[in-house]
């Protein structure tokens, strides 16, 4: 590479200082066009210098910013850059060039670093152009030939599957572009050059080829989106330029650059009820990023739809959830108005849109919306009545006024959007501040309780107030006030749904962390004298943290729990593993635990008091590990005849006291397994006592105050679904003739009756004992196999009534008459599906769903008798609408997917999947125990978990889909067993099975794709489309460097273009992506939508240390002022 010019190389210089000291991005901008108005050089010499390995080794994302705002501001273009970057790397990859490394291993780890700056460039450049407006037609074509060469590049080298994947995003991007697309066509500039696109089709029919084997959804998307079709400003176009125009058969590189897939923009209705229902039918997954990155990815600029479909979808979702056929539970119905009314006007104020077109698109959303569905005064039109929901008149006005105290509409126009006088007004409140919140409470005390309780009001505030709240618990676990803390626990745990409320604008990590690590570092300083408040104390708090982590199976991981959180040795991670677990006396190595066991069991059953002496040796923490070998070895006792049974029930008592209720918890989940053990033994000799104590504890005898009644129930909500499992085994798998059958069957029933009251505490994604018999025993649905029953003919029949009634909505800006409101769904069904049958049924099913629909409503295909009713009759746009309510029941998220796959199960001792497990040593004594026995089999109760996520198995339908086309292909390349969605960094050493030869064909052959194939890949490709950018919601752990969707708004004084992302600040105080973890280094670094490869990426930087305090630089910090009279001398 030729050395740069003395002028061109300043720039390279200025960058590295820039780089060097962190300046912002504004200040680098200034900075560059200072010293291009002194010292003006070509902007391809520009892009050349700061794109230079000298400028930096390694990824760093301040580079990428750098670059990125030259290029929005077009100052660089797409095409500049482009070539600089390839030109940048040619002799760090050619194969013939000197290499200036002493090893091998120096020369593959410098390739594989440079790779990951060349793959940021990329991806950060796809992101870019996506919605950028070009600035002319020739930069347009200087990008296709950068492009073109870069494919050309990567097919003769020995790169890494990161770099190709970040390639075909900037294509992607660019046929996204509707810009791009009419400079292409011929609509805008001259007709397109024949010497551009001919070699631009060679390469692209190459590349897709290569992409195939290691990433098809990819190469699916190349196919999909680049089908050059004929407009009427292409009919001049000579014959060699029709052959490309698309027609009856598919090329397997599709033709050339149409826009994307003709399903792209059609959007079922029923998809936004998916979606919603998946962000809030457990963890509340509503982070403002990837609810916005969805968005985006789903409607890209048309804000006017996004805004519609999304505020219907919410609407929608809610009149889901009061179906019923399968009713919702009041908290779910509570938590779908709170998202309405607190979080939608909250995401609404980060979407640019004028607030004329904002009401415009109100009123048509309401148009649309049925009241009656909505309001209890109506009555349901599913038949029956809904006030037991306390639905208020019409929730649309309290959407309205929400929308009124963000500054969205002014009150004045909310008459005009609904159409009729409102009967509310703005809470005389005002919008709230959390920061202001806060600081009234650290002023009076008694503010707490009323902040508190306005964690569940309805007037869009919940958001600022749920912050305010956890930050001030963030701020007494700090300054460790647990008696004021314990208060606030209380009000948590004993109303959840205000936990449900947190969570949807607080990540877990952000309440939970403070919390374990008080727990954690719980130490007696000194000499406190008594010591039953401390007890108190600290059982509020843990049982505020047992309750969040059992409400929703959260994963005992560090981005659940903070990385001051040890997953081994912490205590709420021993708790829940080996604090569920019974000890031999003989295993306890610990004289201090032998004395603390000891005392505790002479207290218990002895002593009329537990004196603050036991308390004072016995720290809370090491008590709550004590309780399973504690209940272990009294009931031993009682089976050798050492304690009466009534010994047992009084001495046990003592739990049912505030200040030791919550080691209920654990002591109830000892005694559900054991029982269970010895149940499946058969051993109904040994289920009396064990039995017998847990009715005590379940239903005692003597009334709670109210006190402990209200702890009583948090600890039976937490156990119930635990118990309730275990009884109904009892119940089924004992022998009735046995002599004690009848007192085993009424304590059984007695618990059982206790812990149904309390079945609707969890909210997890996976079904009930109840929702799963019911879909199983669902004998009214009509499906495609012409039979009714079981769990996939309910599924079946769900995803059909939804389509079929999307497809009957569509197009449509009124309320349809003839229908009854949305159809029921709930995400739950998918999930339990997917667990119980594997996600590739899932995936099969709906392709099955299609193709049916296809072939039914395709000229020419349909079936006699159709195969799913479908009123209207033959509806094409139907095979459309399915393909978008598939794709997004994919990429729906999960708590699976935002958790670590190898993070060990939160109830792994409460777990209900395959009966509970070994509850701690075998029983001696004529008491078996088998730690290894599982319940009978059973398939409805079998929930094992998915190995794969309906991603996963989409990707591999394809792959096998388009690998059964492409034989030749196959042959060639080595393709991946392993398909995940992370990316996978290939070495760069030649082997057979990475390099290409230069010889491969310059076009790919026609093939004639089958209904099946096509609709695969058509699925695939919408997925694909619409998982981009919404992979970046991954939970991190606390502290680190995230890599987001930008939400950064130009400077006035650019050229940038417009986002459909806006920065308003006055929301981002309850954003909950700036919150995650609380740490200032938590930041918006990078503006992009990124793939497949989007893990790979964001790993590829995220371990680096971010200095951002400008602090030790002069705040009038002046680089330029280092030159000196010549202006060329940075020094």
């Amino acid at each position: 590479m030729p050395a740069p010019s003395a002028a061109s190389a300043t720039y390279q210089k200025l960058s590295y200082k820039c780089l060097a000291s962190r300046v912002p991005i504004d200040r680098f901008e200034s900075f560059i066009r200072q010293l291009f108005s002194r010292s003006p050089v070509s902007s391809s010499s520009i892009a050349a210098e700061l794109v230079s390995p000298s400028v930096s080794a390694i990824s760093d994302p301040l580079q990428l910013q750098y670059i990125q705002r030259l290029v929005e501001t077009n100052f660089l273009s797409l095409g500049e850059v482009l070539y600089a970057v390839a030109k940048s790397s040619t002799e760090l990859f050619s194969p013939t060039a000197a290499s200036p490394y002493s090893s091998d291993d120096e020369l593959h780890e410098a390739r594989r670093m440079r790779e990951d700056v060349e793959a940021g460039m990329l991806l950060m450049l796809a992101g870019t152009v996506r919605f950028q407006k070009p600035k002319n037609p020739e930069s347009i074509w200087t990008a296709i030939a950068a492009a073109g060469k870069w494919m050309e590049i990567l097919m003769n080298n020995t790169r890494s599957r990161i770099s190709k994947e970040a390639l075909a995003e900037v294509i992607i991007a660019l046929g996204q572009n509707e810009g791009v697309m009419k400079v292409w066509t011929g609509l805008i500039g001259a007709p397109p050059s024949r010497d551009l696109r001919g070699p631009f089709v060679a390469a692209l029919g190459q590349f897709t080829q290569l992409l195939l084997a290691e990433s098809p959804l990819l190469s699916s998307r190349l196919e999909g989106l680049f089908q050059y079709q004929r407009s009427p400003g292409q009919q001049h176009y000579g014959n060699a330029d029709a052959r490309l125009v698309a027609g009856g058969e598919t090329d397997s590189v599709a033709g050339m650059m149409a826009l994307v897939d003709t399903s792209s923009r059609v959007w079922a209705r029923s998809s936004g009820v998916v979606f919603i229902d998946s962000l809030l039918v457990g963890l509340p997954l509503t982070d403002d990023d990837a609810i916005l990155s969805y968005l985006t990815s789903r409607y890209r600029d048309d804000t006017n739809s996004m805004v519609a479909e999304f505020v219907i979808a919410a609407f929608d979702t809610l009149a889901t959830a009061m179906n019923p056929t399968h009713p919702a539970s009041q908290s779910q119905i509570f938590l779908l108005r709170s998202f309405i009314i607190n979080k939608v006007p909250l995401i609404l104020t980060r979407i640019f849109l004028s607030q004329e077109d904002l009401n415009a698109a109100l009123s048509q959303v309401l148009l649309r919306i049925d009241p009656a569905v909505l309001s209890g005064a109506s009555g349901n039109p599913f038949g029956g009545s809904v006030d037991m929901f306390s639905l208020p008149q019409d929730i649309r006005q309290e959407f309205l006024f929400a929308l009124a105290l963000h500054g969205l509409v002014e009150e004045a126009a909310i008459q005009g959007i609904l159409g009729e006088l409102p009967m509310m007004t703005l809470p005389t409140s005002g919008r709230y501040n959390s920061e202001d919140l806060v600081s009234q409470c650290q002023l009076d005390p008694d503010r707490v309780e009323r902040v508190l309780e306005e964690l569940e009001g309805l007037d869009g505030n919940a958001g600022a107030v749920a912050l305010a709240v956890v930050e001030i618990i963030r701020g007494m676990c700090e300054r460790k006030e647990t008696l004021s803390l314990r208060s606030i626990c209380g009000f948590l745990t004993r109303k959840p749904s205000s936990i449900d409320v947190i969570l949807m604008f607080v990540k877990p990590v952000y309440l939970l962390e403070p919390l374990c690590v008080l727990l954690d570092t719980w130490r007696y300083e000194e000499d406190l004298g008594e010591y039953q408040p401390v007890y108190e104390d600290f059982g509020y708090i843990l049982l505020l943290v047992l309750t969040t982590i059992h409400r929703y199976d959260l994963p005992l991981t560090t981005s659940i729990l903070g990385e001051s959180s040890d997953p081994v040795d912490s205590f709420i991670p021993r708790l829940l593993t080996k604090g569920l677990t019974a000890q031999r006396i003989e295993d306890i190595e610990s004289a201090d635990t032998h004395a603390q066991l000891g005392g505790w069991i002479k207290e218990m059953f002895e002593a009329e008091v537990i004196s603050d002496s036991l308390m004072a040796t016995c720290r809370p923490q090491d008590f709550y590990m004590l309780v399973p070998t504690f209940f272990f070895q009294s009931v031993m006792a009682a089976h050798r005849g050492v304690l009466e049974i009534d010994t047992l029930k009084d001495g046990f008592a003592y739990l049912l006291e505030p200040f030791l209720m919550p080691s209920l918890v654990s002591a109830l989940t000892w005694l559900g397994n054991h029982v269970w053990e010895n149940s499946s033994a058969g051993s109904e000799d040994n289920l009396m006592t064990p039995l017998q104590i847990m009715q005590s504890l379940v239903v005692p005898l003597i009334p709670l105050s109210v006190e402990k009644s209200i702890v009583h129930q948090t600890v039976l909500s937490i156990t119930a679904r635990h118990l309730e499992r275990i009884m109904r085994e009892v119940l089924t798998s004992m022998d009735h003739a046995a002599h004690q059958a009848p007192q085993i069957s009424a304590m059984a029933e007695a618990v059982l009756q206790a812990v149904n009251r309390h079945l609707g505490f969890k909210r997890a994604a996976t079904a009930s004992h109840q929702e799963l018999q019911a879909w199983i025993n669902n004998s009214g649905a009509h499906h495609s196999h012409g039979t009714a029953g079981g769990l996939l003919s309910t599924f079946r029949a769900t995803v059909e009534t939804s389509v079929t009634w999307s497809a009957a909505n569509y197009g449509t800006n009124v309320k349809s008459a003839a229908s009854n409101g949305p159809p029921w769904y709930t995400h739950r069904l998918t999930q339990t599906v997917a667990h119980v049958f594997g996600s590739g049924k899932v995936v099969s099913i709906l392709l099955d769903i299609i193709y049916a629909l296809h072939q039914q409503h395709s000229p020419g295909g349909a079936p006699n008798p159709p195969t799913i009713p479908t009123p209207g009759g033959a509806n094409p746009i139907i095979v459309d609408l399915a393909i978008d309510f598939a794709a997004t029941l994919i990429v729906s998220p999960s708590i699976d997917s935002i958790s670590s796959p190898t993070a060990f199960n939160t109830n792994s001792a409460m777990s209900t999947a395959n009966g509970p497990p070994t509850s701690g040593p075998q029983l001696s004594a004529g008491m078996p125990s088998s730690p290894q026995s599982q319940p009978p089999s059973k398939p409805q109760q079998t929930v094992p978990t998915a190995p794969l996520s309906l991603v996963d198995s989409l990707r591999i339908a394809a792959s096998r889909a388009i690998a059964s086309l492409t034989p030749a292909v196959t042959n060639r390349t080595s393709i991946p067993t392993n398909l995940s969605s992370a990316s996978s960094r290939g070495t760069t050493k030649s082997t057979k099975s990475t390099v290409r030869p230069k010889s491969i064909a310059p076009s790919a052959p026609k093939v004639k794709l089958d209904p099946r194939t096509e609709i695969n890949t058509r699925l695939a490709r919408k997925v694909e489309a619409l998982l981009t950018p919404y992979q970046s919601q991954a939970i991190l752990p606390a502290g680190t460097v995230r890599a987001v969707v930008s939400t950064a708004a130009p400077t006035a004084a650019s050229a940038a273009p417009t986002s459909v992302v806006s920065t308003s600040t006055a929301t981002a105080e309850v954003s909950s992506s700036s919150i995650v973890g609380g740490h200032a280094d938590d930041m918006v670094l990078m503006g992009m939508g990124f793939g497949g490869i989007g893990e790979g990426f964001g790993g590829g930087f995220g371990g680096m240390e971010m200095d951002m305090d400008f602090g030790g630089v002069e705040a009038e910090l002046d680089l330029l002022g280092e030159f000196d009279a010549s202006g060329m001398n940075l020094g």
